[in-house]
């Protein structure tokens, strides 16, 4: 993911690199019963693969507005997050 980003993150950067990629709008029904988990995947899956060379600052702009047209209360909310730093992750 590293040379997704413009600029690119240095090979020797220890941290994490967090950043937002997708709003849906998905109803909580979208993730519930027996096409749940693959709904979810798939929406997941076009996130990352939609990041593409867009950049970070773009990619945060987008996320920005994504809060904007949120009303309080009224919308899923869905984080995922992981690390391969420090195989805490790892089965």
């Amino acid at each position: 993911f590293r040379d997704r980003l413009d600029p690119p993150v240095p090979m020797n950067y220890y941290g994490n690199c967090v950043i937002p990629i997708n709003f849906s709008g998905d109803k909580a029904k979208t993730f519930s019963g027996e096409d749940g988990f693959v709904n979810a995947v798939k929406i997941l899956s076009d996130s990352v693969n939609g990041l593409n060379s867009r950049g970070a600052e773009p990619v945060w702009e987008l996320y920005v507005e994504g809060l904007k047209k949120m009303e309080a209360g009224s919308t899923q909310k869905l984080s995922v997050s992981g690390s391969n730093k420090f195989g805490i992750y790892g089965s």
